[in-house]
């Protein structure tokens, strides 16, 4: 399927970049696009998180919906934050935004 089969509007590019990971590689981008980004310590998730400690095995869930992309916490121990503020509700992200899911920073691009 594709994001107008879904019933989302193209989000264009919307991608995040790793400004700085114990488990990812700073400058790397991933795509938001027309399926959930599951983030964690886990092997399940899309974006795994293997060697931050302070990432929960399931941790954060990006989607990309009609009115943007938006983050939620999917109840990790340690929490996700935007600009330094923790996330209690799932929460539009903007560009520029930067994501914090254990010790790893991301930047938002739309």
């Amino acid at each position: 399927t594709d994001a107008t089969s879904l019933g989302l509007a193209p989000v264009g590019r919307a991608r995040l970049v790793v400004v700085k990971s114990p488990a990812l590689e700073t400058g790397e981008e991933i795509p938001v696009d027309s399926m959930p980004v599951s983030i964690g310590r886990g092997s399940q998730n899309e974006v795994p998180l293997d060697g931050d400690e302070f990432a929960s095995a399931e941790h954060a869930r990006f989607e990309a919906r009609r009115d943007g992309v938006w983050v939620e916490d999917v109840g990790s121990t340690n929490g996700t934050f935007v600009n330094g503020a923790r996330v209690t509700t799932a929460r539009r992200l903007t560009n520029g935004d930067i994501v914090r899911v254990g010790q790893t920073d991301l930047k938002v691009e739309l």
